[in-house]
């Protein structure tokens, strides 16, 4: 066998080895599937399918049984390349969430077709879905359980919003193999609980299908050791409750605070004006090295909404804004993934002089922003307020708190509650650890009106779902969420978009405005008959109809064609992106193969040449 070998034709065992080479690449590769330890070469430009550590540490934390189900319908994402490449990563994600579990992970994926036990179970678990055309209904969300049958839901993907893709899928992880949720107790000053008859406000029915939601009491000395608190609109909030939460902030609790210079929530009072409009929270904002202005509303004529008097006349509404992405902190976890939040009659917070704590600015105005005195924002008249705007600058409406805060009590607590059932904490005069605190300077953002109401206009429930998640998430998932992924464009896919809206976008749009006309004229001809039929035409109208409709099979017909053609280009590019990825490992290989065989007959040409020179 070796002499066979050593005789063969050199040409031979080169085309030899290349066929040996692939098949023990294709062989490693089908080893590497399989394998449920097997590790992932990730080779995308940002390692969309690489887990963080944090991702690790939770998964190496699962102990029971976690099921996700991923309810995937081809026909969704057939045609559309965002959701065809997003669907690779959630798929490719949860199959490496599988592998490092060790099994306790266990993803399924499932293809909803109509009238199919899968689409059943996509409607019990309430999973929107949409229309495909041809009566079929599309899927493309995650289900996840455990064995106690607690379950948690994402509803829908969406190819625009991928940044904090491994953080849901973690979080959903975590939550399910972790039993106990986090508590979160609320200091209500504004009724957000409701009544017995009105119920909570979508603000806490949100919050509790997230969290374990307590109520706690406006005349309290001490506050309980919850995952973080929320403190809405402390108008009449008593000394012992501002010195009880200070203290639970500075031994390491979490708060969210709504503060306002104008809070209609408040209600009338006798008199005209509303009852209780501003609420501040100090000596407490000193103490974390900030300051609010009490009396005036910020306003913003480039943010402001167009409102309509009862004159019929158009007038900008300065202090009800609508802050878009410029005024987002694209930076904060809380409002990177956030478009648009509405806020109205808001004061302006600003970081003290002396402050030793990092002040972070999460929502601001523009620089036409300025002040609106509060009586004059009171009469709710957008002329009056107009008239008594005054310019000031960029304004901040929401702020993030972290360092080292001091004590606004150094003297000790103040006289405490009789007889209350615990005795209040001990002074702390610097928090040992930095704090986390968010402030909030608007309480209407929490109104139902902010949230699904007339005027939910864009991200208030994420932004405050996030800011809660943030301040009582574990330390992993906190810094999961900080971890933004760039979401790569299809350069090529829009390059096409281009070259076909050079090449057909003026035809396309002609054919299309036709049509609309031609329907506008169809439905106009079947009007002038009672019962809307063209056989109740008379002769020169059913000419005119039968015209038009000849000519909107033709119109219809090239308008296809268009589509066609350019779909056909896509077809080729993806048809083309397929052999690529299909053989470029081999053709590599093969290079990597023909090189190596031609510097090995050099060496053995020259060591030939050597020898024949020495004879």
């Amino acid at each position: 066998m070796l002499k066979r070998i050593q005789n063969a034709n050199r040409r031979t065992i080169a085309l030899t080895t290349i066929v040996l080479a692939i098949a023990l690449f294709l062989a490693i590769n089908l080893i590497t599937s399989l394998t449920i330890f097997g590790e992932r070469i990730d080779v995308t430009e940002n390692q969309l399918y690489t887990l963080t550590d944090n991702t690790l540490e939770v998964l190496d934390e699962v102990d029971e049984e976690v099921t996700l189900r991923l309810y995937l319908s081809s026909t969704l994402v057939a045609d559309d390349a965002s959701f065809r490449r997003l669907a690779d990563q959630v798929t490719e994600l949860l199959r490496t969430y599988e592998i490092r579990s060790g099994g306790n992970v266990n993803f399924q994926q499932f293809d909803p077709v109509p009238l199919s036990e899968e689409e059943d179970e996509v409607l019990g678990y309430g999973l929107p879905g949409f229309d495909l055309g041809n009566s079929e209904r599309g899927y493309f969300g995650l289900v996840g359980t455990n064995t106690l049958d607690d379950i948690e839901v994402i509803p829908f993907f969406d190819p625009t919003e991928t940044a904090a893709l491994e953080y849901d899928l973690t979080r959903m992880v975590s939550r399910l193999s972790n039993r106990e949720y986090p508590a979160v107790g609320v200091l209500d000053g504004i009724g957000v609980f409701g009544t017995p008859d009105s119920g909570p406000s979508d603000f806490i029915a949100r919050l509790q299908q997230e969290f374990v939601v307590e109520e706690l009491d406006l005349d309290i000395n001490n506050i309980p050791p919850y995952d973080a608190i929320v403190v809405v609109h402390p108008y009449a909030m008593i000394p012992q409750t501002r010195y009880a939460i200070e203290q639970y902030v500075m031994r390491g609790g979490r708060a969210l605070v709504f503060l306002d210079a104008l809070s209609e929530a408040g209600g009338p009072a006798q008199g005209g004006g509303l009852r209780n409009p501003d609420s501040y929270l100090e000596p407490v904002l000193s103490g974390w090295g900030l300051g609010m202005n009490r009396d005036q509303v910020v306003g913003d004529p480039e943010l402001g909404i167009t409102v309509r008097l009862s004159d019929g006349r158009l007038v900008e509404r300065l202090e009800q804004m609508i802050v878009r992405e410029e005024g987002l902190n694209r930076d904060d976890i809380v409002t990177a993934p956030l478009s648009a939040i509405g806020i109205t009659n808001p004061g302006a917070l600003y970081p003290l002089d002396d402050a030793t704590t990092t002040f972070t600015p999460l929502i601001t105005t523009t620089e036409a922003a300025g002040f609106i005195p509060q009586s004059s924002a009171t009469l709710r008249n957008p002329l009056f307020s107009l008239e008594a705007f005054e310019p000031a600058g960029l304004q901040v409406l929401a702020a993030r708190i972290t360092g080292t805060a001091r004590t606004a009590y150094p003297g000790g607590p103040p006289e405490q509650i009789p007889n209350y059932p615990t005795p209040p904490p001990e002074l702390i005069e610097e928090s040992p650890e930095p704090i986390d605190v968010i402030v909030v300077a608007d309480t209407e953002i929490l109104s139902d009106s902010h949230l699904t109401g007339n005027f939910a206009v864009g991200s208030n429930e994420t932004f405050l779902v996030n800011a809660v998640e943030d301040l009582v998430g574990s330390d992993n998932l906190t810094q999961l969420r900080s971890r933004q992924a760039e979401v790569r464009s299809f350069t090529r896919i829009q390059e096409l978009d281009r070259e076909a809206q050079e090449e057909y976008g003026e035809a396309r749009a002609q054919l299309t405005s036709e049509l609309a006309d031609i329907a506008v004229a169809i439905d106009d001809l079947l009007a002038r008959t009672p019962l809307g039929q063209p056989t109740s035409l008379p002769a020169d109208l059913r000419a005119q109809y039968d015209t038009l409709v000849a000519r909107q099979v033709e119109a219809r017909g090239e308008l296809r064609d268009i589509e066609a053609a350019i779909q056909a280009e896509f077809d080729n590019l993806r048809t083309r992106l397929i052999l690529l990825n299909i053989l470029v490992i081999p053709a590599a290989v093969i290079v990597l193969g023909l090189l190596v065989a031609a510097w090995r007959r050099m060496r053995l040409s020259r060591y030939l040449a050597r020898r024949q020179a020495a004879a």
